[in-house]
């Protein structure tokens, strides 16, 4: 059934929500998933979010013990507050790093939302999710959320250039 759904499409994105990573990790050993996609052509890339705490390094290494060389990595840092430069460091000095530079993973550093939106958001009592799916929220809310969201395009593009190339962009047009 994996298959049949991967070949739908030449791009196809599958998110495992926290606490469904385990799940298919299982099923990806149990199937050689790292043997059977490179022989029909498919690609794996691995997405992991890491924030300062360095409990999140935890599942850099376990998706570097289950796919091992058989996937691509982009690691995406998401601030957790104002030391987001001091949660840095303990990533660039952790193991987990270490074995994603091996790996050769790219790195997307989301940028934290401004304090300006952070503060609209609060007094809304809304979570930007919410507010972005929203077409009638307010002028100035989407202002705020348009230059934060320009700050995340840019990291975004450095990640797709990376990730797919030069030939991604003319495939999906």
């Amino acid at each position: 059934a994996l298959v049949a759904e991967l070949d739908k499409s030449d791009l196809v994105i599958r998110e495992i929500e926290s606490g469904l990573g385990e799940f298919f990790a299982s099923f990806y050993k149990r199937n050689e998933l790292d043997n059977l996609l490179p022989e029909l052509g498919f690609e794996l890339a691995v997405h992991v979010p890491v924030t300062g705490d360095r409990e999140s390094f935890d599942g850099v290494t376990e998706a570097a013990e289950i796919y091992s060389d058989s996937a691509q990595y982009l690691i995406v840092h998401t601030p957790t507050g104002s030391s987001y430069d001091d949660d840095e460091r303990a990533w660039e000095r952790s193991y987990a790093a270490r074995v994603m530079d091996m790996f050769e993973a790219a790195d997307l550093d989301m940028p934290a939302t401004p304090e300006a939106l952070e503060l609209k958001l609060k007094l809304s009592h809304r979570e930007l999710p919410q507010v972005m799916e929203e077409p009638s929220a307010d002028n100035e809310m989407h202002q705020e959320i348009s230059k934060w969201f320009r700050r995340v395009a840019s990291q975004i593009e450095a990640a797709r250039n990376y990730i797919f190339g030069d030939a991604f962009r003319p495939t999906i047009v």
